[in-house]
């Protein structure tokens, strides 16, 4: 009966075709690619057969075949350094020769197997990623690569206090007329290093465009503890010469000589769960210290119930809404063409109207105060047990609910634990 070759135990005629086969065939081991490709194979008996250009940069010895031990230890070695992003793409530096490879092991081991040198690729995938990720100007983050890292923050202690920031120059127009774009950029490189000085304390930095910058702060035990550290960066920088921002009670600064900015702050959770809303509160908070001065640093939280502030409207009518769970749903057949048979009910929202005429106006209310997930997650819940009560009716169809926040939410369990065995 037929037995097949193990591969440790191949007859020398096969070791000899399986060389030859890779010296003769490989010209160069590029062929008609610039992507150079480098072959490995076990031939058996402790045995690598490895491309001659792959054992100079491994520095693997100059003898045919190489010993598998020392193959071994060369491919430990660069599995070390996986390249994040890239599956299988791994860093391999000799010292002058660092390169980029990406490794085709073999599922059997008699097959061969492949390394690829991918630096180019790589490189050029990095560099765009940088571009995508950094501001070019300040080297700050952008606004994706910001909510990223801040999304990473939350994630990792979302039972912490965070500190929301939006900050807007206030002396740019003047400084770009009186001495033109190449001051005011210097003037925004300025301001971005002194910024930067919030990554001392896990801070992340993003300049979101134009004279507009974000910063977040995370891992507080209270808003307190937070404040002490903002208000410390800010007071070093009054000191030393280089900004000028008070709090909104203080008397307006004088700041034409110095770096003013307007800051709005809202608080993870207290203000939003969500990152986005956390991001548009700050933002509602700024332009209010720039309408009241200018050189402030305005909370969210303390302009709620000032009147013609941002965020201020439909407060009492949100509340009751939420608290009560003031909602209804009708549920819309959907069916299914190709078999006619009903496939799920869509959950449309009707609130009361004592508060909000339509779900839009709901939800509108919602964005304005910051309270979308807070709505959402009583939206859910109530549909659960609007779902429970009508079980019979129902049956097994799927439910559908549209939601709008369209942002990361880091808390979801908090809002299914209630109703997880509905």
């Amino acid at each position: 009966m037929f037995k097949p070759f193990q591969p440790n135990r191949l007859f020398r005629p096969v070791r000899q075709a399986i060389l030859s086969r890779f010296q003769g065939g490989i010209p160069e081991e590029r062929g008609e690619s610039s992507v150079p490709v480098y072959y490995f194979c076990d031939i058996g008996e402790n045995r690598m057969y490895v491309s001659p250009e792959l054992c100079r940069l491994f520095s693997l010895p100059a003898e045919e075949p190489v010993p598998a031990d020392a193959w071994n230890r060369a491919l430990d070695k660069l599995t070390s350094r996986p390249v994040e992003g890239f599956p299988n793409v791994y860093h391999w530096d000799s010292g002058a020769d660092a390169r980029y490879f990406r490794l085709h092991l073999p599922a059997d081991p008699s097959h061969p197997g492949a390394i690829i040198d991918v630096t180019e690729e790589i490189i050029s995938s990095l560099r765009l990623k940088y571009r995508l990720d950094y501001d070019q100007l300040t080297s700050l983050y952008t606004r994706p690569a910001f909510k990223r890292k801040v999304f990473d923050l939350i994630q990792k202690a979302p039972d912490k206090v965070g500190a929301m920031m939006f900050a807007d120059l206030d002396n740019l127009k003047r400084i770009n007329d009186s001495k033109g774009h190449s001051a005011g950029d210097l003037h925004i490189s300025q301001m971005a290093r002194f910024f930067s000085f919030f990554t001392f304390f896990n801070g992340v930095v993003s300049r979101i465009s134009g004279d507009e910058f974000a910063i977040y702060l995370h891992g507080f035990d209270d808003q307190e503890s937070a404040r002490r550290v903002i208000h410390r960066i800010l007071a070093a920088g009054r000191v030393s010469g280089v900004s000028c921002v008070v709090p909104l009670t203080d008397e307006p600064p004088d700041c034409d000589e110095k770096l003013a900015f307007s800051i709005g702050l809202s608080w993870y959770p207290a203000d939003s769960a969500g990152i986005a809303e956390l991001m548009n509160l700050a933002d509602y908070a700024m332009y209010y210290a720039k309408r009241n001065g200018k050189g402030r640093l305005v909370e969210y939280a303390d302009i709620i119930g000032v009147k013609d502030a941002p965020g201020t409207r439909g407060t009492s009518a949100l509340d009751k809404i939420l608290a009560d769970e003031a909602v209804t749903f009708t549920f819309q057949p959907i069916y299914e063409l190709r078999t006619k048979k009903l496939a799920a009910y869509e959950a449309l929202l009707a609130p009361d109207p004592r508060y909000f005429e339509t779900s839009f106006d709901l939800y509108s209310a919602a964005a304005e105060h910051g309270r979308l997930f807070g709505l959402e997650s009583m939206l859910i819940q109530k549909l659960a047990k609007t779902y429970q009560q009508h079980a019979e009716v129902l049956q097994s169809a799927r439910l559908l609910l549209a939601c709008l926040t369209g942002e990361i939410c880091t808390n979801w369990e908090n809002v299914f634990d209630p109703v997880k065995d509905v």
